[in-house]
């Protein structure tokens, strides 16, 4: 099973007035998206594809 965390908060937003914020992909990588991406659909989508053979 797997679960992803659908952000409105924007990535840009999130990271205001961090001193060492993680990369965006770090938190794509967590299954983090964010809805002002417009690519999100596809991301959440992929993930789920390259995961079905997986483990």
């Amino acid at each position: 099973m797997k679960c992803f965390i659908l952000s409105k908060t924007p990535y840009e937003k999130l990271i205001e007035e961090r001193t060492n914020p993680s990369p965006k992909d770090e938190y794509i990588k967590h299954h983090i998206l964010f809805l002002d991406d417009s690519d999100w659909p596809g991301k959440l989508f992929r993930k789920f594809l390259t995961r079905k053979n997986s483990p």
